[in-house]
């Protein structure tokens, strides 16, 4: 399977609990954020993180699926 950023981390990915928390904390160390847990839950595919951090950076509050 291809990662798009609609691929869904679990049923595309195959990705567990675990390993859905590992990706959040490698987000914010990377970028320099700290995620909420209720943010986090809902970050589902790749578009869900570039678009959460795409608003941190222009201040916006997220939303998940526009």
């Amino acid at each position: 399977m291809m990662l798009t950023l609609e691929s869904d981390f679990t049923t595309d990915l195959g990705m567990d609990g675990l390993d859905h928390v590992e990706l959040i904390m490698n987000v914010e160390k990377e970028f320099g954020v700290t995620i909420s847990d209720v943010d986090a839950v809902q970050m589902q595919r790749p578009a869900d993180i570039v678009r959460y951090l795409e608003a941190r950076a222009d201040g916006s509050k997220y939303a998940v699926r526009e």
